[in-house]
């Protein structure tokens, strides 16, 4: 593993991204860049020295001054992140669009991911050069003193870590999207809330470790003083590196499969990096949940976080529902021929491969795994380090209730998302019809409870009426009222589940079944039509017929043959030429022309998810 990390880093350096050199080229020699450098630089030097000013006027003592500042800085540097970064990172693949030349670089023989990559690689380098020109301002907290040089690399550093999203997903917006102008637009709009957002979040989280750690600064960047103050204890880098990779580095590596999947040729796999990535999403997930239970201290505090953390997974296995619902009825035709050659471990595996009915495959085994890991993860934990708790069996029938209804209810939605994605030949409409076939599930049969009886929801916390157990949610209601109940009642309790699984489980094998026949269908067709142009091509072959004999010449004649006699020659008489139906061979007007990639029976070109 390490030699082949070794040995990748050494071509990197032998053989750099051309798309990276060119890139860093043309915005190296743009006036506009330049000028983007001194001005925000400027601005942000006036905002950070004149807010000093005027807070030291006052009674603030100076210490606290200057890591005020710091987080203005730090604050201010991620808002013009937010702002300009995801917008900037847009234009990279669409400007090649319009600009005609996204031709020329498929052309190049350089690969889907190695383009994406050198996209991201040239945005991000460009606006890591306009962190660095902010840096110097970062040091007019020094003036004021209470602020440590750890402190501002470790505030620099978390920038261009927080930098590597933004870019991320503007470029997997510029993958999908046509205009520049929208990818711009739609990168702005959807990412400062996002921003702002993950701000409040880390602000939460600053206020619990201001509490536990005892740290002197709060707010969203108290991680500069917990690496000062706490280096030395493991929990530090765990939760903070960890996490990091786990709320960022994940996100940025699906932003940028995305990306690739959006800009591969329809003749290639397109779904293989979402899927990779969802496979490591599935370990990395489990893990966090091992390392938060781990530094949970009592066994009703940890039963609770193994009754979240199911909950949340239910999220987590509808978004691989949703994102493996956009797949064409039959895998590229390359693919297809390339498996006809290879081993049976690898067409073992082609059971999960592209297509409609092969991604389904993946995505019932990825939300079975995970639903089974996450439980057996959390529940043999909590057992693990509380053996002697009295209350093990009522809380580990509660967990079973969560991981195995949702996952049910995940099931249902992959089967149907991929079926209307067959029926409707288009992923977006294909998933919102999903979407909200899965809201109506969950909300209908509460209304109709209501209906029936206006006083049904005022004991849902001890007894449910019938007709909320069909509900979506329903698995949720149950966990939260077996974990209250004796572990004999829980038991009994228990029962009620077998309602959405039935339900649901009955519905995912159905919706399963019907993609099933659809691409045997589909497939059908394809070799049909496919025998057909093969048989129409052999029909309108020219024929040659073999050359008449020469006359003999009469005594005398020239041995050299005339321009009449050439013309005689090379023109076939009227008796060896093709039959008229076979040399003009008409075409039902009705047959469909021969389609680019003979897979896609029916199906328009469209990116994987």
């Amino acid at each position: 593993m390490i030699a082949r990390i070794v040995e990748a880093a050494r071509g990197a350096i032998e053989d750099p991204n051309p798309i990276l050199l060119k890139e860093l080229r043309a915005t190296f020699r743009t006036a506009l860049f330049a000028r983007f450098l001194y001005v925000s630089t400027g601005l942000v030097s006036l905002l950070v020295l004149s807010t000093g000013v005027i807070v030291a006027s006052g009674d603030v003592p100076p210490a606290s001054v200057g890591q005020g500042l710091l987080q203005l800085f730090l604050g201010t540097t991620l808002f013009v992140i937010a702002l300009i970064a995801p917008g900037y990172a847009a234009t990279a693949i669409t400007s090649e669009r319009e600009q005609q030349t996204w031709e020329s670089l498929q052309l190049s023989g350089m690969s889907a991911s190695r383009v994406v990559h050198g996209k991201f690689l040239a945005a991000y380098a460009s606006f890591a050069l306009v962190l660095v020109a902010l840096a110097p301002v970062s040091g007019i907290g020094f003036l004021f003193g209470g602020v440590a040089p750890t402190q501002v690399v470790v505030g620099l550093l978390s920038m261009l870590v927080a930098l590597a999203p933004a870019i991320a997903f503007g470029i997997a917006l510029s993958a999908r999207l046509p205009s520049t102008r929208l990818a711009i637009v739609l990168a702005t709009f959807f990412y400062v809330p996002f921003a702002f957002a993950s701000t409040s979040v880390m602000t939460a989280f600053g206020s619990i470790a201001h509490s536990e750690w005892h740290l002197t600064m709060e707010g969203p960047f108290f991680y500069i003083d917990a690496f000062t103050v706490r280096a030395g204890e493991w929990d530090t880098w765990v939760l903070l590196l960890g996490g990091t990779a786990y709320a960022i580095g994940l996100p940025v590596w699906f932003l940028l499969a995305s990306a690739v999947a959006g800009v591969r040729p329809a003749a290639e796999n397109r779904s293989a990096p979402l899927k990779r990535w969802a496979i490591v999403m599935t370990f990395a997930t489990a893990l966090v949940a091992a390392v938060a239970l781990a530094l949970t201290t009592s066994a009703r505090s940890q039963a609770q976080m193994t009754l979240l953390g199911l909950t949340l997974l239910g999220l987590l296995l509808g978004f691989y529902a949703l994102l493996f619902a956009n797949e064409p009825p039959l895998p590229p035709r390359p693919y297809e021929l390339a498996l006809r050659e290879a081993s049976v471990v690898r067409r073992a595996f082609a059971l999960a491969g592209p297509g409609a009915a092969g991604t389904l495959r993946f995505s019932f085994a990825l939300i079975v795994g995970t639903a089974a890991l996450l439980f057996v993860v959390m529940v043999g934990l909590r057992r693990l380090l509380h053996p002697s708790w009295s209350e093990h069996f009522a809380w580990d029938l509660a967990s079973f209730a969560l991981a195995a209804g949702l996952a049910v209810v995940a099931l249902f939605a992959a089967s149907f998302g991929t079926w209307m994605r067959l029926v409707l030949r288009h992923g977006l409409a294909a998933r919102i019809v999903t979407l909200a076939v899965v809201a109506a599930a969950a909300v209908a049969p509460f209304l109709v409870a209501i209906l029936l009886d206006t006083r049904a929801m005022d004991e849902l916390s001890e007894s449910a009426p019938l007709t909320v157990h069909f509900s979506a949610v329903y698995p949720v209601i149950l966990a939260a009222q077996l974990n209250d109940l004796p572990s004999a009642r829980a038991l009994a309790h228990l029962g009620h589940l077998a309602v959405p699984l039935i339900v649901y489980g009955l519905l995912a094998l159905a919706c399963w079944a019907t993609v099933e026949a659809r691409v045997r269908g589909a497939r059908a067709a394809s070799e049909r039509r496919r025998a057909q142009l093969a048989e129409a091509a052999a029909s309108i072959r020219p024929s040659h017929p073999a050359p008449s004999p020469r006359a003999p010449r009469a005594a005398g004649a020239s041995s050299h043959p005339t321009a009449s006699d050439a013309a005689s020659e090379t023109a076939p008489s009227a008796a060896d030429a093709p039959p008229r139906e076979a040399s003009s061979a008409p075409r039902d007007a009705t047959a469909p022309s021969e389609p680019s990639d003979p897979s896609a029976t029916d199906e328009p070109a469209e990116p994987s998810p």
